[in-house]
């Protein structure tokens, strides 16, 4: 009985190893994904931000003048 008892308690800390890999493994995966997205989302806005440099160095001018006239 004893190696039995032995046996059934080595299987079931073996299970809960098992489930505290899965998801140490499954929090890393989600954790990657989520920079991933971050990634893209910043590459996103630092084309956006190139594409409106025109238009806020425009904008910087046109502020100027105004401040100049009041």
């Amino acid at each position: 009985m004893e190696l039995k008892d032995e046996l059934f308690g080595n299987l079931d800390l073996l299970r809960a190893k098992r489930n505290e890999i899965q998801t140490l493994k499954d929090n890393y995966l989600n954790g990657l994904q989520q920079l991933d997205y971050a990634r893209v989302a910043i590459d996103a806005m630092k084309k956006e931000l190139t594409e409106l440099q025109p238009k806020l160095k425009e904008t910087a001018v046109v502020v100027e003048n105004l401040m100049v006239k009041i």
